[in-house]
């Protein structure tokens, strides 16, 4: 190998003994040193020195020589990991970072730093035998392997083991290998297409030979027609067969690419940590940094996407929200401020929350700025409630600091913020305390590449909305409304929301008559409804750059390929809900919503972990005249059937957390029992008899499901 080959390899080695000795020396100060953590991290240096000097890199080698000193002066209890110590260190790997970029600047000055901190006599005799075994080493490398103890070459050794495991892919490659499978889903979708003009010719030549010779014998065109159907049958069925494996390892391969892209949380907690105590240290605040789940593994680029919002978070809870050391013993707080940082998986999203223990949100404050600068006006102030005025932190320009400074209070960034969480797919929210605390929290998809999204239905063009924004979707109808200063609104669960229409924001005209639908979407200005036509079933999509052209529709947040080989459009939530004070301009009459139906006396509660089965039998009942109250789970359905009155159940068996028949029985011994109705795909003798036995009242089979013999069953049980 030539040298430089041997200086890259020389690089990537110390990347990771830099980032190790990070995570050690952070830890150190917050735990108080520790045996084995002073070895590991003298272990670290030594390595780097050595690998420095083997390359001819000598100005690396020699700081990671003095840290190497300082550590062994720390082993022997010659000096403690004290807060200036470990501000030296850090200041050691900062150096050898930049000199591994090509600047030397701070070389002298690093040298010096570390070089006082073992100024003693005998750390002084100790670090000139340490450089003549240094030069003896250089001399001949068999013998360095001599020298290293027997711990040091069975930790090499399984560095090498470990490093054999792994192999760095870039990115870029993995994203070509996962276009490389769109495109054969494509194929795929074409060839299916292919498959079914096939079996259309036999119909299509029985037709235009009937039509071109009139006279043929009938009979014989048909049996011509059979014939051919049977051979294209033979074909097609084999092409079939050969295209579902096809399907089968397209998704396999994208399954795994999708994989490769997904590292660990904790690849970058130990920049966060030495983040928080940097910016403490510069506003001379002390904070205790806490991580929890950093082991939840997330997409690297949505990562990498997600760091500069994280860090933005953590510098205003320490700058806003962390009260100086005095401020937090008059208000009876522990000198030492704290941020808090969770990772959790929630279904095939990360939750992230950044939590401080300081001062919180002054929400009188924020309204009185947001009236000064006419963000908002005097109705709006008074009327609006904590967490819509929490929520003003998300507008540019605003800020409650007093003062400017270099890190805080340009009242620039959270707006930012919000908007880059978007065009990830993610959705920001703040909850304070005044005196107490302040938590955002942030959630995003797990991987850039692929979300759950539900089909629908606007001006007779299909879209996907990614299912997290959706609060819930409504029959229209059934809510009262009303117009107030050309906005219309929706009572959904006691709060009117703006009602917006789709069609104007496109450029597409508007509703002319009620729709039947409306979707209740969620952001962190809070709820909106939208007008849709209708909607289908949620499935996972894999998302796709709209390119250079649709890039610029501002409604247009990616593209997703059908079933049918047709992209199709990801709404940006968000700009939709811009978009209204921008452009949408309300009719004011002629479009009114049907008046709310009277109270219902009969009451059903159905329970289906399927939101198409919930769909479909909700409408069915609701278009008998019934109230329905609906829950995707067995659980959740038991604490709505405590405290609520109803007249009968209607549940699935098989759901999360609570199956049907535990349902059933929980209810059967209550003091409210009432009737109940399984339907379920689970339809053997065996499964019947134990619905039977668990209490229900009737049990229907979907495959025999029907809206007659469904209401038949219902009025039956309720006595209608």
């Amino acid at each position: 190998m030539e040298n430089q080959e041997y200086i890259d390899l020389f690089k990537e080695e110390a990347a990771e003994h830099l980032q190790s000795l990070e995570s050690i020396l952070l830890k150190m100060e917050t735990e108080g040193g520790g045996e084995e953590y002073v070895k590991e991290a003298k272990r670290s240096a030594h390595t780097i020195k050595g690998s420095a000097r083997l390359v001819g890199l000598e100005e690396i080698g020699a700081v990671a020589h003095r840290m190497e000193d300082v550590f062994k002066a720390m082993e022997e209890g010659k000096i403690k990991p004290e807060r200036d110590v470990i501000t030296a260190l850090l200041k050691g790997l900062d150096t050898v970072k930049r000199m591994l970029e090509g600047d030397t600047s701070e070389y002298e000055n690093t040298i010096n730093t570390l070089s006082m901190l073992i100024a003693d006599d005998q750390v002084q005799k100790s670090r000139g035998k340490s450089k003549r075994a240094d030069k003896s080493t250089r001399r001949t490398p068999t013998e360095k392997v001599r020298a290293d103890s027997t711990e040091e070459q069975a930790q090499k050794k399984k560095e090498r083991e470990l490093k054999r495991e792994y192999f760095r892919v870039s990115s870029s490659k993995i994203e070509k290998l996962l276009n490389t499978a769109s495109q054969l889903l494509l194929e795929k979708i074409a060839y299916e297409q292919a498959v079914e003009d096939l079996e259309l010719i036999p119909q299509t030549f029985e037709q235009e030979a009937l039509k071109r010779f009139p006279d043929a014998d009938r009979r014989y065109v048909e049996t011509l027609r059979r014939m051919l159907e049977e051979q294209i049958q033979e074909r097609t069925s084999e092409i079939e067969k050969r295209l579902e494996t096809l399907s089968s390892r397209v998704f396999e391969v994208q399954y795994q690419a999708l994989s490769l892209k997904v590292v660990p949380f904790y690849v970058i907690t130990d920049e966060l940590r030495r983040y928080v105590r940097d910016t403490a240290a510069s506003l001379d605040k002390t904070v205790v940094f806490h991580v929890r789940g950093e082991d939840v593994e997330i997409d690297r680029a949505v990562l990498e996407q997600l760091k500069p919002a994280i860090m933005h978070i953590i510098n205003n809870s320490i700058t806003h929200g962390v009260e100086s050391v005095e401020e937090r013993e008059t208000a009876g707080k522990s000198p030492e401020g704290n941020v808090f940082l969770r990772i959790y998986p929630r279904g095939p999203r990360i939750v992230i929350e950044i939590e401080d223990d300081g001062r919180g949100i002054d929400v009188d404050k924020l309204k009185d700025r947001a009236l000064e600068k006419g963000i908002i006006d005097d109705f709006r102030y008074e009327s609006m409630s904590d967490e819509d005025a929490l929520n003003l932190i998300f507008v540019h320009g605003l800020s409650t600091a007093e003062e400017l400074s270099q890190i805080s209070g340009r009242g620039v960034g959270m707006d930012v913020v919000r908007e880059n969480l978007s065009r990830m797919g993610g959705n920001i929210k703040v909850e304070s305390q005044r005196g107490k605390y302040t938590r955002f929290v942030l959630e995003v998809p797990q991987t850039s590449s692929v979300i759950k999204g539900l089909w629908v239905n606007i001006g007779g063009e299909l879209f996907v909305v990614p299912v997290y924004f959706i609060h819930r979707v409504i029959r229209l109808k059934d809510y009262e409304s009303f117009i107030e200063k050309d906005t219309r609104y929706v009572n959904v669960e006691g709060r009117f929301v703006e009602v917006i229409d789709p069609l104007l924001v496109f450029g597409w005209g508007e509703y002319d008559a009620p729709t039947k639908y409306g979707m209740v979407l969620r952001v962190p200005a809070g709820l909106f409804c939208v007008y849709i036509d209708d909607f289908m079933e949620e499935e996972d999509v894999l998302v796709r750059s709209p390119g250079p052209v649709l890039e610029r529709n501002p409604y247009i947040a990616g593209v997703v390929v059908g079933g049918d080989g047709i992209p199709h459009v990801i709404l940006d939530v968000f700009q939709l809900r811009e978009a209204r004070a921008r452009t949408i301009k309300p009719r004011t009459e002629g479009f009114e919503f049907e008046k709310i139906l009277a109270k219902r006396s009969l009451k059903i509660l159905l329970v289906d972990d399927s939101v198409t089965t919930l769909r479909f039998e909700k409408d069915v009942l609701e278009d008998a005249g019934y109230t329905v109250v609906t829950s995707l789970d067995g659980e959740e359905a038991w604490d709505r059937f405590q405290q609520e009155e109803f007249d009968l159940v209607v549940t699935d068996i098989q759901m999360p957390r609570m199956n049907g028949l535990e349902l059933t029985r929980r209810i059967k011994s209550h003091e409210k029992a009432v009737p109940v109705i399984v339907v379920s795909s689970l339809g053997t003798d065996e499964d019947v008899r134990k619905g039977m036995e668990a209490g229900a009242d009737a049990y229907i089979v979907k495959k025999d499901f029907t809206p007659r013999s469904f209401l038949q069953k219902v009025r039956q049980m309720i006595g209608e």
